[in-house]
């Protein structure tokens, strides 16, 4: 038997779609015990129905006789994990929101339509107006919220304040906060937490479960009212991984992803006891009780319901075991949720302000393909279930699901216009030999009957040979870019969402991994810049024209050589300033000696062009003094190849005598005889260098990458590391930093 490897959890196709009853029949389920042991079937990723009912339950019994009915269906001599994986992503295809990746950072509000904003102060870049986004910086206009290790910050930096002092924090002390949201005085902090079994040993828990080594998502409540004094006033733990957190109306939305609790497995040492393994691990899911299938929530150690039974859906077509929970809650004083479950797996979640939508890769059975390669789904045969959940004020509720070819790069790949769902995917790998095989990409728009997504209009075949890169759907219209050697720009007309159309399409060279929108008629791309073969030559941002969508045009294009953009993966850290028409876009650099800085790029669209305005980066107060003796510019030009590298960015050259070395806030490295020698081109002694001296090149001693930038008033904040920096608004010239350190 041969297995692939890389392959994480995952099972059979996902799947979808109507059904109210319990039961397969719509009667109710009284099963209690296990079936007769049977040998999974094999399925055909090309023929197999790949929408089927999604079944609610009305009672705890029904459930738990579904749940282990499934699991002994499913369950192998390696648990569930046994010969499961999950089809590899298409080539520059990115799991969107991983780990709430793409869920925890900041920019500027923007609203779908780039409206002009009337707020003196920007907040986090959300993708979608009126749902904002889990982050590690927040701001009201008068304070920044930053999370910085295991602390929750407060920074004043109204106008005409302290300018910049810390007011107070609070810290976590076994916890790991990713990101937070930001309610009228409250702060809900989101944390990782991992209970390891040993290290709670005599902790005082009377509840077996309590002790299990499992993930979970702290969710803290802290009251800001006193910026002086925050304080918690709800601490809870939910079982499960948070996949993504938006906030509605004053309503938070979680999505979790658990799997069943301590489920005490065998594994056989070889292939002669599979069976015997099987036999067990069918008994211990056959007595497995209904606490160890679902989510829980635990306060101050004691375990509490999160989700009722009568509120988890299950597939018929088995999607897994993984547990996918929408936890919604007002922001308050005390965490009070209200869940509905889906039994199938979430990867990328996208939300609008009516609906949830979680996607993951349609799973299938490998038993069969670690016993047979051969089996091996086709990269053209990927598709990707999508589930969507109503949220508002009244309690989550599952909706409907589908399933769509190919794979989607991220959150972005989905908008929801005129209550459709429109989504972009990508199918095959760009680098196939096989004609059939190649990758290309659709735009599908869904729309929801009873509870199925039904594709109702695609528009295919965007990009031969190439993946998406980037995506944005914007009111009525969608911008995809795929990218293999050029960048084809394409714009799709969603007038009628139900019947989305190609519009038009520009193709320049490199591509765009994030796009925004600047005006209604104007779309700035962050990303790549690329060679006529397609070869990567550093960080590109591209000004697109699309007031004619027939005849997209760029009208502006700024490059950096060796740099790169977190933007391309974290929108966040993107930040549009309306009133000053400027983008700021972090970067990174390299020079010639290898050694990072970074950088905050201010990028006008003024006038409908793209122009540098400056660019920022953490200044080193104080930097560069030394006792010893710096080389001249004049030495300089006289001694050093300048193509060698000798001189890094904004550093020097000093000599040094006895009892010498260094500089403040910077990193100096010795040149050895051989380095002396080849950037010179002359011997110590040829230099007239007295041997007790020594030669060292120094450069700032941090690379300072900046990830985040928040305006307020005229004012512009940047955060690196445990440090926030004022900078003017408007000539960009650095000024006040604070340390966020404790």
């Amino acid at each position: 038997m041969r297995f692939r490897t890389g392959l994480i959890t995952a099972v059979c196709l996902v799947a979808a779609c109507s059904g109210s009853g319990p039961g397969d029949d719509g009667s109710a389920t009284t099963t209690t015990g296990s079936p007769p042991l049977a040998q999974q079937p094999a399925y055909e990723l090309g023929k197999i129905q790949l929408v089927s009912a999604v079944q609610r339950t009305d009672s705890c019994n029904d459930l738990l006789a579904r749940l282990r009915r499934l699991g002994d269906e499913h369950v192998g001599p390696y648990g569930f994990g046994w010969g499961y994986g999950v089809m590899p992503l298409a080539e520059g295809a990115a799991r969107g929101d991983v780990a709430a990746a793409s869920d925890m950072s900041a920019g500027g509000p923007q609203a779908a339509t780039a409206a002009p904003q009337e707020k003196s102060f920007s907040g986090t870049n959300n993708q979608e107006a009126g749902v904002d986004e889990a982050d590690m910086v927040k701001s009201d206009g008068e304070r920044l919220y930053v999370l910085r290790d295991n602390r929750l910050v407060i920074v004043d930096v109204s106008a005409g304040g302290p300018g910049g002092k810390v007011l107070g924090s609070v810290s976590f002390e076994e916890a790991s906060p990713m990101s937070m949201l930001l309610g009228d005085g409250v702060v809900m902090v989101l944390s990782q937490r991992y209970f390891d079994p040993a290290d709670m040993k005599g902790d005082g828990s009377a509840d077996p479960l309590r002790a299990l080594g499992v993930s979970r998502t702290q969710v803290s409540m802290v009251d800001v009212s006193d910026p002086t004094s925050p304080k918690v006033t709800d601490d809870v733990e939910i079982d499960g991984d948070l996949a993504a957190a938006r906030l509605v109306g004053g309503r938070a939305h979680l999505v979790l992803r658990s799997t069943p609790l301590g489920l005490p497995f065998v594994m056989p040492q070889s292939r002669i006891g599979e069976d015997v393994a099987t036999e067990m691990n069918r008994r211990i899911v056959a007595e497995a009780p209904l606490e160890q299938w679902l989510p829980h929530m635990w306060r101050d150690g004691k375990r509490a319901d999160l989700v009722d039974c009568d509120s988890v859906w299950i597939p018929q077509t088995f999607a897994g075991v993984q547990m996918t929970s929408i936890v919604s809650m007002p922001l308050g004083d005390r965490v009070d949720p209200s869940t509905a479950s889906l039994l199938a797996p979430g990867d990328v979640v996208y939300a609008s302000p009516q609906s949830v939508y979680v996607t993951a890769q349609a799973w299938f059975d490998q038993r069969k393909v670690a016993e047979d390669e051969d089996s091996w789904p086709k990269p053209s045969d990927w598709k990707t279930a999508v589930h969507r959940f109503s949220i508002g004020d009244a309690a989550p509720g599952y909706l409907a699901s589908g399933v769509v070819p190919g794979v989607v790069r991220n959150s972005f790949s989905l908008g929801e216009v005129d209550d459709h769902l429109v989504i972009a995917t990508t199918t095959g790998l760009p680098w196939s030999v096989d004609e059939d095989e190649q990758s290309t990409s659709r735009l599908a728009s869904l729309a929801t009957d009873g509870s199925k997504l039904v594709e109702v209009g695609v528009v295919d075949g965007l990009g031969k040979g190439e993946t998406i890169h980037s995506v944005r759907i914007i009111a009525k219209r969608a911008y995809v870019v795929t990218f293999r050697q050029t960048d084809p720009f394409f714009v799709v007309d969603l007038t009628d969402a139900a019947a989305p159309k190609l519009a038009g399409e520009l193709k320049i060279l490199g591509y765009s991994g994030y796009l925004h929108p600047v005006s209604d008629d104007l779309i700035l791309g962050i990303g790549r810049d690329a060679d006529a073969e397609g070869r990567d030559t550093g960080m590109a941002a591209t000004l697109f024209d699309v007031s004619n969508p027939a005849a997209p045009t760029a009208v502006g294009r700024w490059s950096q050589p060796g740099a790169h953009s977190e933007v391309e993966w974290d929108h966040h850290a993107f930040t549009y300033w309306e009133p000053s028409s400027t983008a700021f876009v972090p970067t990174m650099n390299y020079d010639a000696t290898f050694a990072g800085y970074g950088r905050l790029v201010a990028l006008s669209t003024e006038g409908r062009t793209l122009n540098e305005r400056g660019r920022i980066g953490i200044t080193q107060m104080e930097a560069g003094i030394t006792n010893c003796t710096k080389f001249t510019a004049e030495q300089i030009a006289e001694l050093l190849d300048p193509t060698k590298g000798a001189l890094p960015q904004g550093g020097f050259v000093q000599l040094c005598g006895p009892g010498q070395s260094g500089a403040t806030a910077m990193t100096c490295s010795e040149l050895d005889d051989s380095m002396v020698k080849f950037y010179t081109g002359k011997t110590r002694e040829e230099l007239g260098i007295a041997p007790d001296r020594t030669i060292e090149s120094c450069y700032p001693d941090t690379q300072h990458r900046i990830e985040r930038s928040v305006i307020v008033g005229d004012t512009l904040w940047m955060l690196s590391e445990d440090l926030l920096q004022a900078n003017d608004l408007a000539t960009l010239t650095p000024g006040r930093q604070v340390s966020l350190s404790s």
